[in-house]
């Protein structure tokens, strides 16, 4: 019987195109040093992809209040895979001083980036490694917002738009204040060429979302554990949205 990645991209993704995929998001991570490079993971399938890529040679940090669903997610994951996070317990870090640092650089950021900006911050800043990886573009270009399922009709077409123009801008200047490199395996232009040539149904089916790269974890070998991870995304897991949401009415 023919599985999802072996059918045509009529029917189902072909896969050859998994395997460029898994391809360019290996070969990226293959030219840092793994010595100096970190990984903000969160548990998810996105970051774990990326983790299983480097060969879990990247070190990876996971960011959350000390009861959060990420934290959770980053422990039960990382011991099923054989590696351990370190842990950025936001109990014991001024929230307040990251929200400054990024409205300092963007005083127009939405409430709704603010959480999330504020884990990657807290990655950059307490990362030693100069290299820090993310699973940016994963959303945006595999069809990973809750809101594609409420919405059938709705591309991604206006989130990628804003991701390039606004969001990568953003994080660079986080980045670049802190001495460090980000790196966006998603987002390599052979990744989200390949992304975007496929059908949104195909991306997405019904509340099945990120049927991609539930291909590329399956190809690769990860548990079904993983492959079948659904997962709010950062500034949800990790509690952050909830500060941002006390403090801002933006």
């Amino acid at each position: 019987m023919e599985n999802d990645s072996q059918k045509t991209v009529d029917g189902h993704v072909h896969q050859t195109m998994i395997d460029a995929i898994i391809e360019s998001v290996r070969n990226t991570l293959s030219d840092l040093p793994s010595n100096n490079s970190a990984l903000s993971y969160s548990g998810g399938l996105d970051s774990t992809i990326i983790m299983a890529l480097s060969d879990f040679k990247l070190h990876p940090y996971t960011t959350g209040f000390s009861d959060s669903k990420d934290i959770s997610a980053s422990r039960k994951i990382s011991k099923t895979l054989g590696f351990k996070a370190k842990e950025i317990i936001l109990d014991y870090i001024d929230i307040n001083s990251l929200f400054n640092e990024i409205l300092e650089i963007d005083p127009a950021i939405q409430s709704g980036d603010l959480g999330y900006e504020a884990v990657l911050l807290s990655v950059l800043k307490h990362a030693t490694e100069k290299y820090v990886v993310t699973g940016q573009g994963a959303d945006e270009f595999f069809y990973g917002y809750q809101k594609y399922e409420r919405e059938p009709d709705l591309t991604n077409a206006e989130d990628i738009e804003k991701l390039i123009n606004i969001t990568c801008p953003r994080e660079k200047k986080m980045a670049d204040s802190l001495g460090k490199i980000t790196v966006l395996p998603y987002m390599k232009q052979d990744v989200t060429d390949i992304a975007s040539l496929i059908p949104r149904h195909q991306h997405i089916n019904g509340e099945e979302r990120k049927l991609i790269l539930r291909s590329v974890a399956r190809r690769i070998g990860l548990p079904d554990e993983v492959v079948n991870l659904r997962k709010t995304a950062a500034q949800y897991g990790s509690g952050m949205q909830k500060i941002v949401k006390k403090k801002f009415r933006r």
